[in-house]
C-alpha cells in the first residue's frame, strides 16, 4: 500500500512538472485546467507533516497566479493568495518567508485594485513590515521592499506612511554601511543611486506636507551625509 502511495505521489509529480514547464516554455494555456487539477491532487497527496509540503504550497501558489495573468479568472487568484498564506505559517518555510510576502503583496494589491476591499490592503501594509524585519533575507532586498512600502503607502494616503519612511531611512543606512567590502558597497550605491537619492528627499517632503520643517531638514542631512560619506 505505501509503495502505491509513493509510485501514485512520483507519478503526480512527473505530471504537474510537464505540464507546469510546457505552459511556461510554450505560453499555451489550453491545459492550465488540467494543470491546476493535477497540482490539486499533488498537494492533497502530500502528508501534512512532510517537510517538502511548503515547495508544493509555493509552487502551486505561483503556478495559480500565473493563471490569473492568463485567463484572469479571480478564483485562481484568492486560492493563490490562500495557500501562500499557509507557507508563512509554516516555521519549516522561514527561509522562503520573504519571497512569499512579496508575492502576496503583489496578488493582494491586484485584488485591491480590482475591488477596493480595505482589508486586503491593510493586510499589503502588514505585510511590508514583516517583510523589511525578516533577517532571513539580504538588508538591500529589506531596503527595497522598505522603498516599495513607502511608495504604496503614499498612492494610498495609508497611516503606516511614516513608519515606512523610518524603515526606508534605517534599511538605506545599514544596506551601504554593513556591506562586507567596499567593491560591494560601490556596486550597491552604484545600482541603487535612484533610490539612495530619493528616500530622503520623499521623507523630507512628508515632513513638509506635515508642518514639520525640522525633521525635514534632519532626513535631508541624514542623507546628504550618509551618501557623501560613502562616496569618500
Amino acid at each position: 500500500y505505501e509503495g502505491r502511495i509513493v509510485r501514485q505521489r512520483k507519478c503526480l509529480k512527473d505530471l504537474v512538472r510537464c505540464y507546469n514547464t510546457k505552459i511556461s516554455l510554450t505560453h499555451d494555456t489550453t491545459f492550465i485546467e488540467d494543470a491546476i487539477m493535477y497540482n490539486r491532487r499533488l498537494l492533497a497527496a502530500t502528508h501534512p507533516a512532510d517537510q517538502s509540503k511548503f515547495l508544493h504550497l509555493s509552487a502551486f501558489g505561483g503556478f495559480l497566479y500565473v493563471a490569473f495573468d492568463h485567463r484572469r479568472r479571480v478564483e485562481y487568484l484568492d486560492e493563490s493568495i490562500t495557500l501562500h498564506r499557509e507557507v508563512l505559517q509554516l516555521d519549516s518555510a522561514q527561509l522562503t518567508h520573504f519571497s512569499i510576502i512579496q508575492r502576496l503583496i503583489d496578488s493582494l494589491s491586484i485584488r485591491w485594485q480590482l475591488f477596493g476591499r480595505r482589508h486586503d490592503l491593510d493586510e499589503v501594509m502588514r505585510l511590508f513590515t514583516s517583510g523589511v524585519k525578516d533577517t532571513y533575507t539580504t538588508v538591500p532586498s529589506r531596503f527595497e521592499l522598505a522603498c516599495h512600502w513607502t511608495y504604496t503607502a503614499r498612492i494610498y494616503r495609508h497611516h503606516s506612511l511614516s513608519t515606512a519612511y523610518e524603515n526606508a531611512m534605517s534599511l538605506m543606512q545599514s544596506s551601504l554601511v554593513f556591506a562586507p567590502t567596499l567593491p560591494i558597497q560601490h556596486d550597491r550605491l552604484v545600482e541603487k543611486r535612484d533610490l539612495y537619492e530619493k528616500t530622503p528627499l520623499n521623507f523630507a517632503s512628508h515632513h513638509i506636507r506635515a508642518g514639520q520643517l525640522e525633521r525635514a531638514i534632519e532626513a535631508l542631512e541624514q542623507g546628504r551625509a550618509l551618501l557623501w560619506s560613502e562616496m569618500r
